[in-house]
């Protein structure tokens, strides 16, 4: 039987305390929601995706993501695929980060993709996935990754022809 996958790429989820970065990848994962989970540590090398979470109801989560841009920028892979997240987006009543002020931030710094999520409803968590996934595989087509070289966060089942087969899953939405 082969692999369900023709590439496993490496993404990180970036930001302060408390936005739910753990929580967006639970919920993409195991399809749950449980507000306690604590994590800590980050391994930057080798990932080439990543998800810079900022939370809604904190002004702040969004102009500390600047600092987190510049760590993944200076000690990420060069051409890393990046997705800023709104996440908390069930709190919209005690919103202090509107979603125009977000999308102007990740132009500003050439994000090109914001989206607004809840980890804890499941809105939209797999489509901030999906996007960075997508994007890496543009990345991947077009020569920026080489998928077979030993340094980047990126593993491919050999084998098969695996080209044919991501193109035609990302025409069809990939991971849905």
């Amino acid at each position: 039987m082969s692999a369900p996958w023709d590439y496993i790429a490496k993404v990180i989820c970036l930001g302060d305390s408390g936005t739910g970065k753990s929580s967006l990848t639970v919920r993409l994962c195991e399809g749950r929601f449980n507000k306690t989970d604590v994590t800590i540590g980050v391994e930057l090398d080798s990932r080439v995706g990543a998800l810079l979470v900022y939370d809604i109801t904190r002004k702040d989560t969004l102009s500390h993501v600047q600092r987190w841009l510049s760590d993944l920028r200076n000690l990420g892979e060069p051409h890393i695929s990046i997705v800023l997240v709104g996440n908390k987006c069930d709190l919209a009543d005690r919103r202090q980060v509107s979603t125009e002020e977000a999308a102007a931030w990740a132009k500003e710094n050439g994000i090109n993709f914001h989206v607004e999520t809840s980890a804890k409803t499941g809105e939209s968590v797999e489509r901030a996935f999906v996007e960075v996934a997508q994007e890496i595989y543009r990345n991947i087509r077009d020569g920026v990754y080489d998928p077979r070289g030993k340094n980047t966060g990126l593993k491919v089942k050999l084998g098969t022809d695996s080209r044919r087969t991501v193109h035609r899953q990302a025409d069809s939405q990939c991971c849905s």
